[in-house]
């Protein structure tokens, strides 16, 4: 069961996870299936917005909670399923945000893969040096626009699904992450 599980498609598992009452095996099943597919990206957002592993991993299970909680309520109404999964991420950084009060740096050293046959020490503190300047700048950016960064280019989503997932439409990511760049690479030259 778990192969053919692997190839059907977010809809069918929806259904089948909807329907656990009926076929519990088959609903536990179809909802392993979508931790399984979702969890890393979702994981690596969260962990790029809150700079703190520990946390990043307690909101990604927290998604994953409301997921199964709302499941039973969910319909596909245009939006994809994966851009549901964000939102509800969204919404728990900035709940956990405003009960923080506090604003904190992102942590992309975590995010960002260093060579691994690289030894030299003064090429890993050059890169550490640019991860951290990197870092500042990002966290300088409003929070929009540090979601539509993060989302395109450490999370490694398209367009599209970043404007499903942030509500805005196509051209107005496209607009945010040129203004972005440009505002990144100032920061960074300066």
């Amino acid at each position: 069961m778990p192969k053919l599980l692997q190839n059907s498609t977010d809809a069918e598992l929806i259904r089948l996870a909807q329907n656990r009452q009926d076929d519990p095996v088959a609903g536990a099943s179809a909802v392993g299936e979508l931790y399984d597919r979702y969890h890393e990206s979702i994981f690596r957002y969260i962990w790029s917005r809150v700079s703190d592993q520990q946390l990043a991993e307690d909101l990604t299970g927290d998604v994953f909670t409301s997921m199964v909680v709302n499941l039973p309520k969910y319909r596909s109404i245009g939006t994809p399923f994966q851009a549901w999964l964000y939102r509800i991420a969204r919404n728990l950084i900035i709940d956990h945000r405003r009960k923080a009060s506090s604003r904190r740096e992102l942590q992309l050293e975590e995010v960002i893969d260093n060579s691994a046959g690289e030894e030299d020490p003064t090429l890993i503190v050059e890169d550490q040096m640019v991860v951290e300047e990197v870092q500042v700048a990002l966290g300088e950016l409003k929070p929009f626009k540090q979601d539509v960064i993060i989302l395109r280019f450490i999370v490694g989503l398209s367009i599209n699904e970043v404007a499903s997932i942030l509500g805005r439409t196509i051209s107005s990511v496209k607009v945010t992450q040129h203004r972005a760049l440009k505002e990144l690479r100032m920061k960074l030259e300066s």
